[in-house]
């Protein structure tokens, strides 16, 4: 009897430092919320009394990864509709429409975003000095070619000019942009290999969106140097890097495979499967079929692990990433559908179509839901963390209310950082 007392003493004990362990962890987490929510409000308050604009602190440089989803549909159907095998009910107006769309909505960005770089150029400085967001100004580069090999064929016929000058420029601030990010990544004391992040595939893509450009502009031929080809090593060799770094490192990382970053991986292999047919005389050869392999592989695994559209968005186009790089494997497959004609074939094509399509679907629905919230004062429109971490920094000496600054005569003059 006075073993069963002692263990069932011990069982209570047991019980009421787990209970306490639990309540401290929900303390602990409202206490961060209440800071988090405070230091947001603050930095906001600050920044409207100082003319800042809210709208600034919601067009990070992730924005433009919602007109790259739309811009790579577009050369989805813009390529079903060409298709010999499953384009034969599909017209031109789906890929007009999503052409139209991205060319809109990544001009009306890239305008608000330029006027937010010259008037309020801290707050682009805090996305570049950031080691993982300042990987995402190459979306503007992305678009760029994407809007390019993405255009209807109307469009495209008889344009190899233009597409060489748009690969010239592209190529230009390929080598610009990435340039430094390579440097901080490879050869800064502070830094190493294995602390890639997903992220840092976004120079990786660049380089076959290139080679996939210079191949549709005759760059080889018309130039007499093999410069698409260079593209495609140069970025087979980075993706193999940041790949290795990340599937490495990825069980100390658990935070890493809840983003919508980890959908990356699919692009660089399914972009390179397709930029390499011109290699293969226009065929889907041994080498494309190769990486769509791996392109299935891993979408498998990404669908597995990542998805996580129904969680709240931290900033403005993150989560059209599932969009753009499902769209360009499913590129990939429809590609191979008209090589290998096929029932399975073709059944692979509409499979990762249809993938595609519902991401676009879903991330769209998403984004309504959250706007409504929004508007319904539910939910923060897009609080960008990487800003309001940085201009706590900056603002933490400042006053904290109208009344400080007009006692410490600041309250008609802007912040200076």
């Amino acid at each position: 009897e006075s073993v069963t007392i002692s263990h069932q003493n011990r069982h209570k004990r047991k019980m009421r430092n787990r209970e306490s362990r639990r309540l401290s962890v929900i303390s602990l987490e409202e206490k961060e919320n209440e800071v988090l929510n405070r230091n947001e409000s603050v930095t906001a308050r600050v920044l409207l009394e100082n003319n800042v604009p809210v709208v600034f602190f919601r067009i990070p440089n992730t924005a433009f990864g919602i007109s790259l989803g739309l811009a790579a549909q577009a050369k989805l159907w813009q390529l079903i509709a060409s298709s010999k095998h499953l384009g034969n009910h599909v017209g031109s107006s789906p890929s007009w429409i999503l052409w139209v769309l991205a060319l809109a909505i990544g001009s009306i960005i890239l305008v608000l975003y330029l006027y937010k770089a010259i008037k309020y150029p801290f707050l682009v400085k805090a996305e570049w000095d950031h080691p993982v967001r300042v990987h995402f100004f190459n979306l503007l580069n992305l678009l760029l070619i994407k809007l390019a090999t993405g255009a209807p064929h109307s469009l495209q016929a008889g344009e190899k000019g233009a597409f060489r000058i748009i690969f010239g420029v592209a190529l230009a601030i390929q080598m610009i942009s990435t340039n430094p990010l390579y440097i901080r990544w490879l050869f800064d004391s502070s830094s190493s290999v294995t602390m890639a992040r997903p992220q840092f595939l976004l120079s990786c893509m660049g380089w076959f969106f290139l080679s996939d450009l210079g191949s549709k502009a005759g760059i080889t031929e018309h130039w007499n140097i093999a410069i698409p080809e260079f593209c495609w090593g140069a970025g087979l060799v980075l993706y193999l890097i940041v790949l290795t770094s990340n599937f490495i490192s990825l069980n100390q990382s658990p935070t890493v495979k809840e983003t919508p970053a980890m959908f990356l991986f699919l692009d660089p292999p399914s972009i390179a499967a397709t930029s390499a047919m011109p290699f293969f005389d226009g065929g889907f050869g041994l080498l494309s079929q190769y990486l769509l392999g791996w392109c299935l592989l891993l979408c498998v695994l990404m669908i597995r692990l990542v998805p996580t559209v129904q969680s709240f968005p931290q900033s403005l186009g993150i989560n059209w990433t599932y969009v753009f790089s499902i769209a360009d494997v499913a590129v990939a497959a429809v590609h191979y559908a008209d090589y290998q004609t096929s029932l399975a074939t073709c059944i692979l094509a509409y499979l990762i179509t249809g993938l595609s399509v519902g991401a676009l679907f879903l991330v769209f629905l998403r984004e309504a839901y959250h706007f409504v919230q929004a508007f319904q004062g539910k939910a923060d429109l897009y609080p960008d963390p990487v800003v309001m971490d940085n201009l706590d920094r900056f603002i933490c000496d400042l006053p904290r209310s109208s009344e400080e600054l007009e006692e410490k005569g600041h309250a008609n003059s802007p912040l200076e950082f």
